[in-house]
């Protein structure tokens, strides 16, 4: 749960009737993971264990008062803020979730863990992100998440399962935190041909759709159905024009400029939405488009993002109107995967997929108590977290709503995290 604006571990034998006690017994989070921080190359946190606790609702207002923290942000065990060198978190349910416990002799959650544990030539990162993928296509009602902070100059594979070709690396005990893992050393992604043309035409397939400035009322009225804490309505006003992509950046698209594909649903093609990629990723890729083409891409503002996604700031339930199913891919229709961009039916403006399919970067700060103004401009700070918007294939309509928002670490890759470019006009 959290105290003091920070995520705790309660004992299960801790009288759960006093907020005291629980305070007194509860396990920092932070502290345990800052203490492990340094002692290996890697480090590998799993908590199966429910997100929320039922029992503790009589005392959950009283709780609330004495942190100072927001309703919202009370919602049991919350995402670690501190970060940390080279960590792999992983959450059996998502913030709030209850969790399943079976009737086998393990939980759904761990035995799946198991299951993929065994698999050969597997990184551990991407053993974690199966592991929720799996899950997710199993069970409903339990969401699990997977964080991951830094990136480690080693990848990490189980020693029973790494590349042959490496068999001879050093596994020292102090190399990673796993006993039984062992470092790999990931090979040289392709580079950029180096004759490839200077301005290539047109700008890697990217195609722009030209917004034009006005004022509209961020965030739909409280009346909406599935509206969050942090979402609060508001006017704002676009005051210049700017161009923002016609669909998220694709698979093929990313290729073309930096060399690689990182997405998990590689056989989805080359014309669905590049994902597994991460803000500070995002700012690469941008960086190497601009020296290559006219130049001036950039993420969105979260502002410039919903008023675009909401047909010049309409009032829309989704980024078109307010049936999702036409508009959007999301655990309903998706099959549990991402799809080409442009199937589904465009907004008001001629933009794609901006509800569902993969979540969109912005470049704005995040800040749940209150926008601060963030939301109309992109944040100098390298280090903060940043709004996601659109939400994606895997959760319900609620989420793929034209107000949901979400912030994440910069550093933090998932295989629903994509993004679409912004262009000052």
């Amino acid at each position: 749960m959290q105290f003091s604006k920070g995520p705790h571990l309660l004992p299960t034998d801790v009288p759960k009737d006093s907020l005291t006690l629980l305070q007194q017994n509860a396990i920092d989070l932070e502290f345990m993971l800052k203490n492990l921080d340094g002692k290996a190359n890697l480090t590998v946190a799993v908590f199966d264990a429910c997100r929320e606790i039922p029992e503790l609702t009589p005392i959950i207002q009283e709780a609330t008062r004495a942190s100072g923290l927001g309703a919202s942000e009370y919602r049991g065990l919350g995402r670690v803020q501190s970060k940390g060198k080279s960590r792999i978190i992983a959450y059996a349910g998502a913030a709030g979730e209850l969790v399943k416990d079976g009737n086998g002799e393990h939980s759904p959650y761990t035995t799946e863990l198991l299951q993929q544990l065994e698999q050969p030539n597997q990184e551990i990162g991407d053993t974690f992100r199966n592991v929720a993928y799996q899950f997710g296509q199993k069970h409903t009602g339990q969401e699990p998440e997977v964080l991951i902070q830094g990136v480690p100059s080693q990848r990490f594979f189980l020693s029973d399962a790494r590349p042959k070709a490496n068999n001879n690396l050093n596994t020292s005990d102090n190399s990673v935190t796993l006993a039984n893992a062992v470092p790999y050393v990931a090979p040289k992604t392709r580079p950029v041909e180096p004759n490839a043309p200077a301005e290539p035409v047109p700008d890697y397939g990217i195609e722009m759709v030209r917004i034009q400035p006005g004022c509209f009322q961020m965030v739909n009225p409280a009346s909406e159905s599935g509206r969050y804490d942090d979402e609060r309505q508001h006017q704002v006003c676009i005051k210049q024009s700017y161009a923002l992509g016609k669909t998220e950046v694709t698979q093929g698209q990313w290729r073309q400029v930096m060399g690689n594909n990182p997405s998990y649903f590689t056989n989805c093609g080359e014309n669905c939405p590049v994902e597994e990629v991460s803000w500070g990723d995002v700012q690469v890729f941008i960086k190497k488009l601009n020296a290559h083409t006219a130049g001036g891409y950039r993420l969105p503002t979260e502002a410039e993002w919903e008023y675009a996604c909401r047909s010049g700031g309409k009032e829309q339930t989704y980024c078109g109107g307010n049936n999702p199913k036409t508009l959007a891919w999301y655990d309903a229709n998706s099959g549990n995967k991402t799809h080409p961009v442009g199937k589904k039916q465009a907004n008001g403006l001629g933009l794609y997929d901006m509800s569902g399919n993969v979540w969109e970067w912005t470049c704005s700060a995040y800040t749940e108590s209150d926008y601060n103004g963030n939301e109309k401009r992109c944040s100098n700070d390298t280090t903060a977290r940043r709004v996601l918007r659109g939400g994606s294939w895997f959760i319900y309509p609620e989420h793929v709503r034209a107000a949901f928002r979400v912030g994440n670490d910069v550093t933090v890759r998932n295989y629903r995290y994509g993004f679409r470019l912004a262009q000052d006009y």
